[in-house]
């Protein structure tokens, strides 16, 4: 983890509203927007996921006593597995990049994060291959994952495949290293999401699907399934 200092120099490059920033407070809340007060200023306000308004909070990590404070500002540690064993230009291997920089971008107490979650537990017909269930804002975002051009040309063949969990997400997007998608080739609804060497970038911004179903009991005990095994598997 790396603490803000007033001495480290920090670049945000924004496309018009599409920028994540991947920083989190002490205790775990995700930084949705910093404001800074001045070039000289120790402090910066900043907006936190679960709090109505922006709190002051200092550069330099510590409180006056010297001591951490738990909204302090670190930044997220990325969680990379290990890849050794594959070849980096392997499809499991760019998978499981993928994975990694959304365990990043999830990773907080307003966070629920799942993988391979199927529409239902039994006679399963479609699987996402990650689910981001956003607990303060109540929004059920759905990921599809594209290591290779010939997995996305099968998906466009197919999309009643992803219709039927999509249907319950208020955003949809499909995650692919850059330049492998052609946001024209989007179908409607869809957003696209590009994957680096270290981050996550929004290509096109995904819509809010105003239209959603009704949650079924299947698709909500299918998520909780994933989110048990993988709570076992951590311990």
């Amino acid at each position: 983890m790396v603490f803000l200092t007033q001495k480290q120099k920090w670049r945000l490059k924004v496309d018009k509203d599409c920028v994540d920033l991947y920083f989190q407070t002490r205790n775990g809340h995700n930084v949705k927007k910093l404001r800074f007060l001045g070039a000289n200023s120790p402090i910066v306000m900043a907006t936190v996921e679960g709090l109505e308004q922006e709190i002051p909070i200092q550069l330099n990590g510590r409180n006056n006593n010297q001591q951490d404070n738990d909204w302090d500002i670190i930044q997220k540690p990325i969680e990379t597995p290990d890849l050794s064993e594959l070849k980096a230009d392997s499809d499991h291997h760019k998978t499981n990049h993928i994975k990694a920089l959304l365990k990043r971008k999830h990773k907080g107490v307003g966070w629920a994060l799942m993988f391979e979650v199927g529409d239902r537990i039994s006679m399963v017909k479609s699987r996402a291959d990650a689910i981001a269930f956003d607990i303060y804002h109540y929004k059920i975002h759905g990921y599809e994952i594209k290591a290779s051009r010939g997995d996305w040309l099968n998906e466009l063949k197919n999309p009643e495949k992803s219709a039927r969990i999509r249907k319950y997400c208020d955003f949809w997007w499909v995650i692919a290293p850059k330049g492998m998608i052609k946001p024209e080739e989007l179908p409607e609804g869809w957003g696209l999401i590009e994957a680096g060497p270290n981050s996550l970038r929004k290509k096109m911004r995904a819509p809010q699907n105003i239209r959603k179903d009704p949650m079924h009991n299947g698709f909500l005990a299918a998520m909780l399934r994933v989110m048990n095994n993988q709570k076992a598997v951590a311990s």
